[in-house]
């Protein structure tokens, strides 16, 4: 089962606020004030172990022996869920059948590591373009 956790990007300070990750504690702060942005974590770790959330920046790709990346294309994670349940994709789209996201770590054909986030690496999606 997937382990339920928030995070809440203060906009007036600009940090993220990984405190109780208690959904209604969360909602709270969502609808009683507008200066945080709540991102939910996917339920998926990255190669090095990191929690993947929505709105990090991932790359996903293969890296040689060294751990140099030889072939990758970055992401922004989104959720994109319907109907209280929750599913997270990747932006851009890689094209195949499968949820984005999770197709590098379940099929064990590519690597994904975060490498940022939207609010304060929003400069790694546009290097990319």
């Amino acid at each position: 089962m997937r382990e339920i956790k928030f995070r809440a990007w203060a906009k007036t300070i600009n940090k993220y606020w990984y405190g109780n990750s208690d959904p209604a504690v969360i909602q709270g702060l969502l609808f009683s004030n507008s200066d945080y942005i709540i991102e939910q974590y996917t339920g998926l770790k990255d190669r090095n172990g990191v929690e993947i959330y929505e709105g990090d920046i991932v790359i996903i790709g293969e890296c040689d022996i060294d751990g140099i990346w030889l072939d990758s294309t970055k992401h922004k994670v989104e959720y994109q869920g319907a109907d209280g349940y929750p599913a997270f994709e990747i932006d851009p789209h890689p094209g195949h059948e499968m949820n984005g996201l999770a197709y590098p770590i379940q099929s064990g054909e590519q690597e994904i590591q975060v490498i940022g986030n939207i609010h304060e690496n929003q400069e790694l999606l546009e290097e990319s373009k």
